[in-house]
């Protein structure tokens, strides 16, 4: 399947009582929606919410393009305008990618939901588990639209504007439900969770199968519960949720052994040669990377994956790590660092010739890495975003690293599921082992494990549940048209209204009664 954008107003046009091009009467035909929906052909990038969440990916301090690059290639750093320029942000780039995708999942699911409870069929189990299903991603979806457009619940008691709740299938916009709360949003999504857990332990739905993780059981609706817990600071509750995944399914990923070129991250070295701008003789830049186009497999059956959601980035194979991130990789060995990012990447791709051997001497690492993700080819990138093993890991181990909420501080087992989880992703047992188990290691293993895909989530709990001060910075040229202007830094303050992204213009001018989100 090809990727596919939508807007609302794809939803709006769409026949609720339609599954195919048949009208819906049996439990078959939901059982195929829900496949429809949540399956991902292999070599596809397509899947539920496929491109949602890519702006907070990009806003956040783990994808920057340093200027001294910048200035060379004359690429854009949409990093640096996601934070600064909302109206780049509301014409071009969300409109299509973001709050679009995650209604059109949506709605497809509340027609899954409208329909479940009168269509033929005598299998009452497959009836509960489609339902439970349903409930399951649309409390997920929910979660992912407050992460982005809304304040966390932390702030203001609950009441800044959330992110409504819909449940129903109305062709018009008059059926989409209000902002509302913060609270109230978070609030529907508990009672979904809350229903669909009760539905999976009246079937006893809780073996999981990797080859078949796109239809959800209680220990997918656990693994997003978890997630959804540690952000609203219920310690408790997140422990025991990833404490339940855990038990059931614990598999990881050894990076040790991909040793062989048929292997999925076998690591090779390229050779690219080029003439330096100053004109001195032809150079050779080496550059090592992993061939993606044999991850194929690894996107919908990452053996990780408990949660199969994958966002696919809309520029293409160019994704820049930060410097901050690259820091955060103390031991540079790290086997995330080696596979899945490749070194000097913005200097094979935009031309090495723009640059003197001089400059190209001065580009420390951290500025020419481009990161690799897990894709389908070396031209486009793709997150995993749903939540996965090692996430479980990371956090019962920062529940333990707190002890808050009721739970005993117990720092030794924390740095045990460190040393656990490191163990597969360091060639040396030295450097696996060596961390301690206090809360910033975890944070810290957490941004190295889940580079993009949970730092926007984690600054904007640790602002306003632990008062962390973490401002997100950008550098950039202190004239943003003027490439000479020198370098500045740009920056969100802790807690500022710019953590809730702006809602696209073409989906606000189809939720009547919507607030724009405030400056």
């Amino acid at each position: 399947m090809p990727v596919m954008l939508f807007s609302c107003a794809d939803f709006l046009d769409e026949n609720p009582n339609r599954a195919g091009n048949d009208p819906i009467e049996d439990l078959e035909q939901l059982d195929n929606m829900m496949n429809e929906m949540a399956y991902q052909t292999k070599g596809s990038t397509w899947g539920p919410g496929a491109s949602a969440n890519f702006a907070n990916a990009i806003a956040s301090d783990d994808y920057e393009l340093h200027p001294e690059i910048q200035e060379k290639i004359g690429a854009q750093d949409v990093g640096l305008i996601s934070i600064l320029d909302r109206e780049y942000l509301t014409y071009q780039f969300s409109n299509s990618y973001e709050m679009g995708n995650l209604f059109k999942s949506i709605y497809h699911l509340n027609t899954v939901l409208v329909n479940i409870d009168n269509v033929n069929g005598n299998n009452e189990t497959l009836r509960k588990k489609i339902k439970a299903e349903a409930l399951s991603y649309r409390a997920y979806y929910h979660f992912n639209l407050l992460v982005n457009y809304s304040l966390h619940p932390a702030l203001n008691e609950g009441n800044n504007l959330g992110m409504g709740y819909r449940t129903d299938i109305s062709f018009d916009s008059e059926g989409i439900s209000s902002r509302n709360t913060v609270s109230y949003t978070m609030s529907k999504i508990y009672e979904d969770i809350s229903e669909a857990q009760i539905l999976f332990e009246e079937i006893g739905a809780d073996d999981f199968e990797v080859e078949y993780n796109w239809r959800l059981n209680k220990i997918s609706l656990m693994a997003i519960k978890a997630r959804i817990d540690l952000y609203n600071g219920k310690y408790s509750e997140a422990l025991a949720a990833a404490n339940y995944v855990l038990s059931k399914y614990n598999y990881l990923e050894d990076l040790n052994n991909d040793v062989n070129p048929s292997d999925p991250y076998y690591i090779y070295t390229s050779q690219h040669s080029y003439t330096p701008k100053d004109g001195a003789v032809e150079q050779i830049l080496d550059v090592h990377y992993t061939e993606m186009n044999k991850q194929v497999e690894l996107q919908m059956n990452n053996p990780e994956m408990i949660v199969p959601v994958i966002i696919s980035s809309p520029f293409g194979g160019n994704f820049p790590m930060s410097e901050s991130l690259y820091a955060s990789f103390d031991i540079k060995s790290d086997l995330r660092l080696v596979k899945f990012f490749t070194n000097n990447a913005y200097l094979k791709n935009a031309g090495a010739s723009n640059f003197t051997v001089a400059e190209i001497s001065a580009l420390s690492a951290e500025k020419s890495h481009n990161f690799q993700g897990v894709s389908n080819s070396t031209s486009s990138i793709s997150l995993l975003q749903g939540p996965n093993v090692p996430e479980m890991m990371l956090i019962k181990a920062e529940c333990l690293a707190r002890g808050e909420d009721g739970i005993t501080k117990d720092e030794a087992a924390v740095q045990s599921i460190l040393q656990s989880l490191r163990a597969k992703r360091f060639e040396l047992a030295s450097d696996a082992n060596n961390i301690s188990g206090n809360l910033q290691d975890v944070l810290t293993e957490r941004r190295r494990e889940r580079p993009y895909v949970i730092r926007w989530y984690d600054i904007k709990r640790l602002n306003a549940l632990d008062d962390a001060g973490i401002v997100l910075s950008k550098k950039y040229f202190t004239d943003r048209n003027n490439s000479n202007s020198g370098i500045s830094v740009y920056s969100i303050q802790p807690n500022a209204n710019a953590f809730a992204l702006p809602i696209p213009d073409e989906e606000l001018s189809l939720l009547n009664g919507w607030e724009q989100n405030p400056e």
